[in-house]
């Protein structure tokens, strides 16, 4: 693999969390993460 961000495997992780966050948005956030890139709980 000659580069992380090009070609048939390459791997983008876009994110954003809001200026006026809250405990529950991280939460949610960190959830989203994890569901998508570990699988979700069972």
């Amino acid at each position: 693999m000659g580069s992380f961000v090009d070609g048939d495997y390459a791997y983008w992780m876009a994110s954003g969390i809001l200026q006026d966050y809250d405990e529950e948005m991280i939460h949610n956030c960190i959830k989203l993460f994890v569901d998508e890139n570990v699988g979700a709980e069972e």
